[in-house]
């Protein structure tokens, strides 16, 4: 069933096709996600409060709409997709990092709140995962290194295994060390030295854009060029 779920009214009316079909839910995945490929300044105000609204009002809503039917039959589970992102506050991709913080503490709040009711709730934070999410939000993942990316297939996997287990967690071993540590270094220190690192990334690119559309000079190396 094709629905943009950030229309007011798309969980009744999900909820409402999947019992005129008579489906039975035992499992509920939240993984519709969207990205904004622009800086806050200059990014679409719509396009943010969509992301918002997908990100956190959605699975609130669908997950409290489908809830009382997981009741009846006795058990289920709901697995929220969260992402590394969401560990971090950075000066790139604000909006999108704090709602993933959202579905992070949300899964892990549910996963203790719901268990009495038999119903396992998990947060799964990837990466980056090879998916259609960066071409469609306008986003150049061209300078991730291969290391840094997971497949959907195992993002996929890992959350059906840790269901029922955890109440959250992050796929790779390499972005699991790298959670552990930035939930040990106190956070005014981290978010100083995250702004250190991608505020520069962001106004090099920045720099580099402006200079493309004025026809100006770039850097490029070691120097400049035209």
């Amino acid at each position: 069933m094709a629905l943009d779920l950030v229309v007011p009214g798309a969980s009744a009316r999900l909820v409402a096709e999947l019992s005129a079909r008579g489906i039975d839910v035992g499992l509920v995945v939240h993984n519709a996600g969207l990205g904004v490929g622009r800086p806050f300044a200059e990014a679409d105000p719509e396009a943010l409060v969509r992301q918002v609204d997908l990100h956190c009002r959605v699975p609130v809503e669908l997950t409290k709409a489908l809830l009382p039917a997981l009741v009846a039959r006795g058990g289920g589970g709901v697995i929220i997709v969260a992402s590394v992102a969401g560990y971090l506050a950075t000066s790139s991709g604000s909006v999108y990092g704090a709602s993933k913080a959202f579905d992070l503490h949300l899964g892990e709040g549910l996963w203790a709140e719901l268990r009495p009711l038999g119903i396992d709730v998990l947060a799964v934070s990837p990466g980056y995962t090879r998916t259609e999410f960066h071409a469609a939000a306008g986003i150049d993942p061209s300078s991730v290194p291969a290391w840094a990316w997971s497949r959907a297939d195992d993002v996929a996997k890992t959350a059906l295994e840790r269901l029922g287990r955890d109440p959250s967690v992050v796929v790779g071993r390499g972005y699991r060390a790298l959670a552990v540590l930035l939930r040990l270094v106190p956070r005014g220190l981290l978010n100083r030295l995250s702004d250190a690192i991608f505020f520069r990334k962001l106004a090099a690119r920045r720099a580099d854009d402006r200079g493309n559309r004025d026809g100006g000079v770039r850097p490029s190396g070691g120097g400049l060029e035209r």
